[in-house]
């Protein structure tokens, strides 16, 4: 779960939608992630593909997570990652998107970091669309996700 967009969604208020790797982390212990998404906001909910935490699974399933975001999602934004060759969620979080569809906007980086210029130039490759700032990286999204056909 992205923390901080939950939050900067509930205090906008906002509905906030935890996507998380399960619901509980033992038979009768709601996850730290669900207990903050219901503590944060009277508009959350929280999606979980697996019922109980399985630690030997985590890697999967948070790659599954990313799965189920792009499903849910009109669009995919974002805003800075840092390119890595291994255990990159952002990456999964892209190639999904773009197999679901959806449009997936990038913005340009505003440092001067290598990884983070390779992470972007990754993702241009890959076909993400590119925005400046912010504010045009959500009204592109919106364009482009309405130009997708529904289904």
């Amino acid at each position: 779960m992205d923390r901080e967009a939950a939050v900067v969604a509930a205090r906008a208020g906002g509905a906030v939608v935890g996507v998380l790797p399960h619901l509980f982390d033992g038979p009768s212990a709601l996850s730290r992630d669900a207990h903050l998404l219901f503590d944060l906001a009277e508009e959350a909910a929280v999606v979980a593909e697996h019922l109980l935490k399985d630690p030997a699974a985590m890697r999967q399933r948070l790659a599954a997570r990313n799965r189920i975001i792009a499903g849910m999602s009109h669009a995919v934004i974002i805003p800075e990652t840092r390119y890595r060759q291994t255990r990159w969620g952002t990456k999964y979080q892209v190639q999904f998107g773009i197999k679901a569809q959806r449009p997936v906007v990038i913005l340009r980086p505003q440092t001067d970091q290598r990884d983070v210029w390779d992470a972007y130039e990754f993702f241009k490759r890959e076909g993400a669309h590119v925005a400046d700032r912010p504010e045009e990286a959500v009204e592109l999204a919106e364009r482009l996700a309405r130009l997708q056909p529904s289904g």
